[in-house]
């Protein structure tokens, strides 16, 4: 296992490393804590992409090895230009990040607060190319951050016989780092309320989407659970690349 410490923002090689050029600032967050760099190691390669819409399931004729699970995202209504905030949305000084930067949903002492030493998230990750399990477990944690153990899970997460978990290690973050990463230039991002089922249950959450070129994000942020997002939708154009949702939270 290795320990690193990294600044604020993350550095530029560590996309390039996961195959993440095209991806947004979110998943390399998550890549950095462990939990993407095996599922999407693949999306800056050159493969043809399967092609199905914005909640569809893949049609058998053109369906990749793995089906991807139905889609829950809906594009936000509301052009581009300033950022409109639904009722509600949290906007005090703590949530602002940045000049031009969108409000995150929670503050970092939030963050800190839902975080303790024994949390552990687990998410399932579908891609065309395979499905993986990610946990994430908070070992210790300070005032100012925390040591968090990522896991990469089996491929086969239908059947977990079949692969052993591929990378384990441990890293450490600052409150505001992890934060940072739930904020968003805000000329990219339309912010609404939504309501999400996902494995682990049913969220009221902030669905945040993010416009990055062709790569189009969906967050869901449950209002009540300050942490990672609960879901996660990533589109190329109108081909899926990942869904990741989370199946469980414990506290050990």
């Amino acid at each position: 296992m290795t320990v690193s410490t990294i600044s604020n923002r993350w550095a530029p090689w560590r996309r390039a490393q996961l195959g993440l050029h095209a991806l947004p600032r979110f998943l390399t967050f998550l890549a950095a804590l462990g939990l993407l760099s095996a599922g999407l190691s693949g999306c800056g390669g050159g493969a043809e992409k399967p092609t199905w819409k914005r909640g569809e399931v893949a049609p058998p004729e053109i369906a990749p090895k793995v089906e991807m699970p139905p889609s829950r995202a809906t594009p936000s209504s509301g052009g581009s230009g300033e950022l409109q905030l639904p009722i509600g949305y949290p906007t005090g000084p703590d949530h602002y990040l940045g000049e031009g930067l969108s409000p995150a949903p929670y503050t970092a002492a939030q963050i800190r607060e839902a975080c303790p030493p024994g949390r552990m998230n687990r998410f399932k990750m579908t891609r065309p190319e395979g499905k993986f399990i990610t946990v994430q477990r908070f070992v210790e944690t300070t005032e100012d951050g925390a040591k968090i153990q990522a896991v990469i899970g089996r491929r086969n997460w239908d059947d977990p016989r079949r692969d052993p978990p591929t990378q384990s290690e441990e890293l450490i973050r600052t409150w505001t780092e992890l934060q940072s990463h739930s904020s968003y230039p805000a000329d990219q991002t339309k912010i609404s309320r939504d309501r999400v089922r996902v494995e682990a249950g049913e969220y009221d959450c902030w669905k945040i989407q993010v416009e990055e070129g062709l790569t189009t994000t969906y967050y869901w942020f449950a209002v009540h659970l300050a942490g990672p997002p609960v879901l996660t939708e990533v589109f190329r154009g109108q081909d899926r690349l990942l869904t990741m949702e989370l199946v469980a939270i414990t506290m050990n």
